[in-house]
C-alpha cells in the first residue's frame, strides 16, 4: 500500500523518482472539479475503495468482488487527515488527479481527493436489456462528446449495453441525459428521449 500512502499527500517534485520505484504510471492532471459518486466498499490502511454506481445496499447480497466485477469503476483514494469514513458509506467527491499502479499482474487505479461528503443514496434502477440489437441499433448513430457535465445526484436509470455502462439523468422538459465512460455523453431532445424510454422500458415521468 506504499502507493496509496503516497497518495495521501501531495504530488511533488520526487514524483518521478515515486513512480520509478513503484511503477506507478500514467499520471495525469484531471480537470478540477471531477465529481465522483459511489459507495465505500473497502479501507484498507488509510486509503478507501470507491465502486462508482455502486449502492450500499448492494454490499448486503454481493461481495466486493462482485460489485467490482459488475460495475468495472473501482478506484483507490487517501483518507484525508481529520476524514471518518466506514464501509458501506456513499459518498460524492471531487478529485483533481490521479495515475495507475500494478499489483500481482492487476492494475489498480488512484486518484487525489479534493472535497469529499457523505450523501444519502439516491438508488439508481438498474435496466434489464432484453431488446440488445434494437438500443444498439438507436444509440449507435449518435454523436457523443466529451464528457464535461457534473450531477449532483446520481443517475435514474442505468444499463449495460456491451459491456459498457450507461447512465441516465432525467433533465427538464422530458429530456435525457446520458454519460458512458467510453464514449462520453450525450442529450436526447424530448421526442428522442421518448423513443429511447419506450425502448429501455422506462416509467414516463
Amino acid at each position: 500500500m506504499d502507493a496509496i500512502r503516497y497518495f495521501n499527500a501531495h504530488f511533488t517534485e520526487q514524483a518521478k523518482a515515486f513512480q520509478e520505484e513503484i511503477g506507478l504510471e500514467n499520471y495525469t492532471n484531471i480537470r478540477q472539479g471531477t465529481i465522483h459518486i459511489g459507495t465505500v466498499v473497502a479501507i484498507q490502511d488509510n486509503a478507501f475503495l470507491l465502486v462508482e454506481g455502486a449502492v450500499p445496499e448492494e454490499l448486503v447480497s454481493m461481495s466486493q468482488a462482485q460489485i467490482i466485477d459488475k460495475y468495472q469503476n473501482e478506484t483507490w483514494y487517501p483518507i484525508n487527515y481529520g476524514l471518518s469514513l466506514q464501509k458501506g458509506d456513499y459518498v460524492k467527491l471531487q478529485s483533481n488527479g490521479g495515475g495507475t499502479t500494478e499489483e500481482d499482474d492487476k492494475v489498480k487505479q488512484f486518484r487525489l481527493v479534493e472535497t469529499l461528503e457523505i450523501i444519502e443514496p439516491t438508488v439508481t434502477t438498474n435496466l434489464t436489456l432484453d431488446n440488445v440489437d434494437e438500443v444498439r441499433a438507436f444509440l449507435n448513430p449518435i454523436n457523443w462528446r466529451m464528457k464535461e457535465k457534473t450531477f449532483e445526484k446520481p443517475p435514474n436509470y442505468a444499463f449495460v449495453l456491451d459491456g459498457v455502462r450507461v447512465d441516465i439523468w432525467e433533465g427538464y422538459g422530458h429530456s435525457l441525459w446520458l454519460q458512458a465512460q467510453e464514449y462520453g455523453e450525450l442529450q436526447l431532445s424530448q421526442e428522442r428521449a421518448k423513443q429511447l424510454k419506450a425502448l429501455l422500458k422506462m416509467e414516463e415521468s
